[in-house]
């Protein structure tokens, strides 16, 4: 089975509706576990809700989101924790879009980008 848009799943469960086996494993396959935290000093691809990098050490650091295996509502926050002059630069496994562009830079301490898959591409909604 494979992980559904939550649109989908409420749609097994409306009532006098009896989900079958295949729908309670979509469900159980589109549950998240919120939040998941990282810390990541070298550049990843993001495996977790939360990404906070510390991108001092790294010149080139790339933090790279998983559209290959990324489903509808899928929301990633990426945090720079140093106050070094390198960026983080956002990208796309597999060459999506980040609010039209193919990356975004994330230059200050403490500042944060947060993301989610619409099903063909990143938008950036905070």
């Amino acid at each position: 089975m494979a992980a559904q848009p939550k649109a989908t799943i409420k749609g097994y469960f409306q009532t006098g509706d009896k989900p079958t086996e295949a729908q309670f494993a979509e469900l159980i396959d589109s549950y998240k576990d919120f939040p998941t935290l990282e810390s990541k000093t070298t550049s990843f691809t993001i495996s977790k809700t939360l990404s906070l990098c510390d991108s001092s050490g790294d010149s080139n650091f790339t933090a790279t989101l998983p559209g290959s295996t990324a489903i509808a509502g899928d929301e990633y926050i990426i945090n720079k924790t140093d106050g070094s002059i390198n960026p983080i630069k956002l990208i796309d496994e597999a060459a999506k879009t980040i609010s039209g562009f193919a990356y975004i830079l994330i230059n200050e301490k403490n500042d944060s980008v947060k993301v989610m898959y619409n099903g063909t591409n990143w938008n950036i909604v905070e």
